[in-house]
C-alpha cells in the first residue's frame, strides 16, 4: 500500500523539532543583539564627551595675541558632598567666523533647578561674551542660564585643571597655559582629557 501523505505523527514531530531548533538560535541572537545595543550605547556616550572635549579645546586653541592680557581663568567650585562644579573662561577667536568680534567664551555646569522655575536640562553648557575679555566676567556671581548653549547633558561633575609649567591647579588666571585637562562624570561615568598647547 502506497501513502500518499505525512501522518499527523510525523507533522508534529517536524514542528517540535522546528521549535527547539528556533528556540536555540533566538537565545544567542537576543544575547548578542542587547551586547551589540549596550557598546552602541557606550561608543555614543564617549564619543559625545570626546565631541564636547574637542570644542573647549578649540576654542583655546583660537586665542588672539593681544598684549598683557588675560587668556585663561580656571575657576575651582566644589559643591556639598565633593561634586565639582568649575568654571573656564578663556579669550578666544573661534567666534569671529559668525560675529566679527571676539570674546569670551565660557564653561561651567547648570544643574536642576529644585525649585523647578527655570527648566533647563542639567548638564555643560557654553556662554559667549563677545568683546568682553575674561577679567570682565565675575564667575563667583554666577552666569545668567538663559544665554547659554549646551555642550553636553547630564554632567554631574566638571572638573578644570590647569597646569602652570610646574603643578596642576585648580584655579588659574594668567596666559594660555602647557596643559589644560578636564575631568567629566556623567552617568556614572568618570571621562579625563588631557590637552597642551604650544607657549605663545
Amino acid at each position: 500500500m502506497k501513502r500518499s501523505g505525512f501522518t499527523l505523527v510525523e507533522v508534529l514531530v517536524v514542528l517540535a523539532l522546528v521549535g527547539v531548533m528556533a528556540t536555540c538560535a533566538i537565545a544567542p541572537m537576543v544575547h548578542i543583539t542587547g551586547n551589540l545595543r549596550d557598546a552602541q550605547s557606550n561608543w555614543g556616550d564617549r564619543s559625545a564627551v570626546e565631541d564636547s572635549f574637542r570644542l573647549i579645546f578649540r576654542d583655546v586653541r583660537s586665542v588672539l595675541i593681544a598684549p598683557s592680557q588675560t587668556y585663561c581663568i580656571a575657576k575651582r567650585r566644589d559643591l556639598m558632598g565633593g561634586k565639582a562644579d568649575d568654571f573656564l573662561a578663556v579669550a578666544t577667536g573661534s567666534m569671529l567666523k559668525t560675529s566679527f568680534i571676539p570674546g569670551t567664551v565660557v564653561y561651567g555646569l547648570i544643574r536642576e533647578d529644585s525649585l523647578g522655575m527655570k527648566q533647563r536640562i542639567p548638564g555643560l553648557y557654553r556662554w559667549i561674551y563677545k568683546g568682553k575679555r575674561p577679567d570682565d566676567l565675575d564667575l563667583k556671581a554666577g552666569l545668567d542660564r538663559d544665554v547659554a548653549d549646551m555642550v553636553l547633558p547630564y554632567v554631574d561633575s566638571f572638573r578644570v585643571e590647569v597646569y602652570n609649567g610646574k603643578e596642576w591647579l585648580g584655579d588659574y588666571s594668567g596666559s594660555v597655559p602647557p596643559g589644560i585637562k578636564l575631568i567629566v562624570v556623567r552617568k556614572g561615568e568618570t571621562y579625563e582629557f588631557v590637552d597642551w598647547f604650544p607657549s605663545i
